[in-house]
């Protein structure tokens, strides 16, 4: 279940109409989508009734993050090893090589997203400092984010 609370105009989610965008929600726990008419029940579902969609290593390719990176790390402790992918999306373009960005990291094998953060990178030493780890699963959790952040939409089609 998708808490109503969470989103605001704009944001994707998931029922069993398919994939919708948010026109608006209710204090009741309606979600409103396409012609957002309150007396067309086509047009609404109920909270309950709604699901999050999960992020994943392609929507976050179809959403015009760049990949930056791919790393390995091996681990000469047990048999632990890792591989990840990092993207980046710009946010706040300060220097010529020096931006602030949205930075997230993707699991190799399972491209489930491991971590999303903000991180200050320059791209003439390839160096960055990400900051704290965020807790972002759901595609409009990341919308609200780059939304807040940058006062733009992120063009995410799922």
């Amino acid at each position: 279940m998708i808490k109503a609370k969470e989103l605001r105009q704009g944001n994707k989610f998931n029922c069993d109409a398919g994939i919708k965008t948010v026109n608006g929600v209710d204090k009741f726990g309606f979600i409103y989508f396409e012609k957002c008419e309150p007396a067309v029940r086509d047009s609404r579902r109920h909270q309950s009734q709604c699901e999050p969609i999960q992020l994943t290593r392609d929507i976050i390719e179809k959403s015009g993050f760049r990949l930056l990176s791919y790393s390995e790390w091996h681990s000469t402790i047990g048999t632990a090893e890792r591989k990840d992918y990092i993207y980046v999306e710009t946010i706040f373009p300060r220097e010529e090589d020096n931006n602030m960005t949205l930075e997230v990291i993707c699991d190799f094998k399972t491209d489930a997203i491991r971590r999303i953060g903000i991180c200050d990178f320059n791209y003439s030493t390839m160096r960055g400092i990400t900051g704290t780890p965020m807790d972002i699963k759901y595609v409009h959790q990341l919308q609200n984010l780059f939304y807040y952040l940058t006062g733009e939409e992120l063009n995410i089609n799922p």
